[in-house]
């Protein structure tokens, strides 16, 4: 029934695009209008919303290979979606509207695989992902290694990870023995211990008759009832008629016609010959080892199992001294080193080894007397390899030479397995291939200072462009720097405590990802001299945090510190009062410090108090850490200091790191430019410049975009609201609510329309998003996705109050005539009436507008003449 409505679906949607184009289309001309109608039961899984977002990003990918495959109309790609849709994920497509196919990518995109784990999560799922009892190890295998690509881990850590999580320990040992280059080679020898381990299993054994074991061991008084039944038990197998030997079968080679005793094909263990068993090797030697009591063997590391046999290779070892020997060698994938026999050296070298922990299989401890490099030639080698080996008596092992595992990971030697046997091959030199290049750091010291890259505005003229460019590279790489009586003493943080009381934290667990990452940070930050090692009796605990890039960041927990630490009063600057001051600006110049903070220094009597704990080590702060309570009030206080002049002008805007030049001219910015670049270089400000901006005529600017015309809220992060989720309890209802009201002075009555959001943060209620919740929360999405614009306070402007109030709550507008002799809007400002203020008569709650918002808007309102305007 299925598949004939879609055939007649698809009937219907082709003759309405035919008739849409007027045209008909010639199958032997074309295939556009060729369509495949596949078993959707067979070919699209169906999804219910639960899965994972790499599970949704795969369904999506998997239904538009189909599409593409079969031609595929928009309409249809809809229509087959929405029959493969179910339980959560078809709530959510009822009541969409989608006006095209990729408006249905997005809108899945944003609910269903938009929420990706960030890198430290992934790697916990990666570490935490291991080889259940009865799972397959090859099913285990892939899904661990696309783990592992996920985080771009390497392959050898991708091996080590993978061999951790396996199940089987005999299957661990063999593949840690191994050497692999690639996830191929892992998967080669992880199928083929499967396919033995299988082979060996699926053999038929011989059941031996069941021996009963007397109860009366170890009681000698056992009752004479069991001493009857273990009698009859031992006469019944005396009495037992023999065993038809033709229809035994053997479960060494699987044959029938023997027992595994006699086997023809067995082999022996010693010198893994057929015929016969290790106890009767006619090569077996009688030498046994006195002191330790036990045979001595040639592999360093037990292996529960013998997968293949042992390889011997005929090579020539060329010692320093130009001797050349030619022995017969044992590969072993087992021992990490590679030995020798002390009579195959000429010689001694006299440098005394240092002491060894290597020992046989037996357990006894090997006695290494020299050590030394030497080259190794083979027939099909074009050049020697250069290997170190380790020299041992001459009883310690039988063959002459072991080539362990450093010889095998060699780049020119290749190793395989066939037909359970060792292969090895070499490469010439001329063919090694390298998988990485290593990156060469090159420092060209006549580099054209001209060829600095600033972002400036496109729109402006070639001309103005090299001026910019030129007061950058002589007012401030070049400016030789100018040292006033004023920067005698360096700017300095000083912690004070309230009491004396110690604290200390032991540090926080890492992944062994996060701790590459922390080594690294620790790295850089001890070069530069940000930190040092510390022994002091005060410490906090680290955070490794995530920046937008993918990398991370080290802050320390200073919350302990912080509760005894004597507060600095310094007052911080104000957003709003920030951004009245752009008012009439054209151009715009933002300037970004690198590494704000750390352009102030610790007080050496405070050094001690900054201490923190990390698994690799304890430090301390030689320069202002983030996260202290009296940091940003340290240096807001310092930015303020050293761009006093131009602030008190009001040429420059200021917040923390954030350095603004605003003008109306572009003659009068170059001017202003030169000498905050001249300041900056006196005063040792270094400047980021990837996120500095030169002479724009739009700019970001603490959340908002500033040009000419006013404010309006940043794109990104409205684009971020547009796309936020329905909320699914109060927590995600206060991240939306506290993110758009950041710009709720955008919204005309914000306050009332988000009414029904606020009433299910109450304590004590049951949290049911309804069709009233639903529209407010797309009313906000659509208000701020209109891209509002405010225009900026001006004092001398004419100024209009329009306010209004009903039940629900009440609010005003804030407008100003600007220069097109037309009224723009300033603020919006709205409010929710209590439950007592919704009962007051309409005049009432019209006069409780005025006056709230007046208190609102005093700071502008004060001082000027302004009118009201109410019903």
């Amino acid at each position: 029934m299925l598949i004939e409505q879609n055939r007649l679906l698809l009937s219907r949607i082709l003759r309405d695009e035919d008739n849409h184009n007027n045209t008909r289309i010639q199958p032997t001309s074309s295939t556009n209008g060729y369509y495949v109608m596949p078993d959707f039961n067979n070919s699209i899984n169906t999804f219910s919303g639960r899965e994972s977002y790499t599970d949704a990003r795969a369904w999506l990918k998997s239904v538009e290979g189909i599409a593409k495959l079969h031609n595929w109309p928009d309409s249809f790609k809809l229509e087959v979606v929405r029959t493969k849709l179910d339980g959560p994920s078809k709530n959510w497509y009822i009541g969409r509207t989608f006006s095209s196919w990729d408006s249905f990518v997005d809108q899945f995109n944003n609910t269903f695989v938009g929420s990706e784990l960030c890198t430290v999560d992934r790697v916990k799922v990666m570490s935490n992902r291991v080889q259940a009892k009865s799972e397959c190890v090859i099913e285990y295998f892939h899904h661990k290694a696309r783990l592992c690509r996920e985080i771009s881990l390497p392959f050898n850590e991708t091996k080590q990870q993978i061999v951790e999580g396996v199940y089987s320990h005999d299957l661990c040992n063999y593949l840690i023995a191994r050497t692999h280059l690639s996830e191929d080679e892992l998967l080669a020898d992880i199928n083929l211990f499967v396919n033995l381990k299988n082979t060996r299993t699926n053999r038929t054994r011989l059941t031996e008759p069941v021996k009963t074991t007397p109860n009366y061991i170890g009681n000698r008084k056992a009752s004479s009832d069991n001493r009857d039944t273990v009698q009859r038990s031992i006469t019944d197998a005396k009495n037992k008629p023999p065993r038809d030997i033709s229809k035994v079968t053997c479960y060494s080679c699987g044959k029938i016609g023997h027992l595994a005793s006699s086997c023809p094909a067995r082999t022996c263990h010693n010198c893994h010959s057929m015929g016969h068993s290790a106890r009767n090797c006619p090569g077996l030697r009688c030498e046994r080892q006195d002191n330790n009591g036990g045979e001595h063997v040639s592999v360093l590391e037990r292996s529960p199992i013998n997968i293949v046999p042992p390889y011997m290779l005929d090579i020539s070892i060329k010692f320093l001294n130009g001797e050349c020997t030619d022995v017969q060698a044992l590969v072993d994938t087992g021992s990490p080193v590679s030995l020798i026999k002390s009579t195959i050296v000429p010689y001694v070298s006299g440098v005394v080894p240092p002491k060894s922990d290597l020992v046989g299989i037996n357990g006894s401890k090997l006695n290494i007397v020299d050590q030394f490099d030497a080259n190794i030639l083979h027939n099909d080698l074009d050049a020697a390899i250069n290997l170190f080996f380790h020299v041992v008596p001459n009883d310690a092992m039988r063959n002459d030479c072991l080539l362990g595992r450093n010889f095998l990971s060699h780049p020119r030697v290749n190793l395989n397995v066939s037909d359970g046997r060792f292969v090895i091959s070499f490469k010439q030199v001329e063919n090694i291939s390298f998988d990485e290049i290593l990156s060469v750091d090159y420092t060209n010291y006549n580099r054209d200072d001209t060829d600095i890259s600033l972002n400036i505005e496109d729109s402006l003229s070639d001309d103005i462009k090299t001026k910019i460019k030129k007061i950058y590279i002589e007012s401030y790489v070049n400016h030789e720097r100018v040292v006033s009586t004023t920067d005698d003493h360096r700017p300095e943080i000083r912690i004070i405590l309230k009491s004396d009381r110690q604290f200390y934290f032991r540090p926080r667990r890492l992944s062994f990802f996060e701790k590459n990452c922390l080594q690294k940070i620790l790295d850089d930050m001890l070069d530069k001299g940000i930190i040092q090692r510390s022994c002091s009796e005060y410490s906090s605990p680290i955070v490794l945090v995530k920046k937008k890039n993918g990398d991370f960041r080290m802050c320390v927990d200073y919350r302990e510190l912080n509760k005894y630490v004597v507060k600095d009063r310094y007052p911080l600057p104000l957003i709003d009062d920030n951004l009245d001051l752009l008012r009439g600006k054209k151009y715009f110049t933002c300037l970004d410090l690198k590494d704000g903070f750390h352009h102030i220094y610790v007080a050496d009597d405070s050094i001690k108090f900054t201490s923190f704990t990390t698994p690799l080590g304890q430090f301390e702060f030689l320069k202002m850490p983030f996260g202290l309570a009296n940091g940003p009030s340290c240096f807001s206080r310092f930015i303020h200091n050293v761009f006093d002049e131009f602030i008190r002008k009001n040429e420059v805007i200021v917040y923390f790191d954030d350095i603004m030049l605003a003008t109306d001219t572009i003659e009068r910015h170059l001017e202003l430019l030169s000498k905050v670049l001249m300041t900056m270089k006196n005063k040792q400000l270094e400047i980021r410049l990837d996120k500095s901006h030169f002479l724009k005529s739009e700019v970001i600017y603490l959340g908002y975009c500033v040009n000419r015309n006013g404010i309006q809220p940043n794109p990104k992060n409205v684009s971020i609201i547009e796309n936020y989720p329905v909320p699914q309890n109060q927590k995600d209802l206060q991240s939306f609510i506290g993110l758009s009201s950041y710009f709720r002075r955008f919204i005309p009555n914000f306050a009332i329309i988000a009414k029904p959001l606020y009433s299910l943060l109450k304590k004590n209620i049951l949290y049911e998003f309804g069709e009233e919740q639903m529209r407010s929360f797309e009313t906000i999405k659509l208000k701020l996705g209109e891209q509002p614009l405010l225009a900026i306070y001006n004092p001398n402007a004419i100024t209009e109050l329009h306010c209004d109030a009903s039940s629900h709550g009440y609010g005003s507008i804030l407008l100003q005539k600007q220069p097109d002799n037309q009224f723009h809007p300033i603020f919006y400002y709205s409010h929710r009436t209590t439950e007592s203020e919704s009962r007051y008569h309409s005049y009432e709650l019209e006069m409780l507008a005025i006056i709230n918002s007046i208190k609102r808007f005093r700071v502008y309102l004060q001082g000027i003449k302004f009118k009201i305007v109410t019903d």
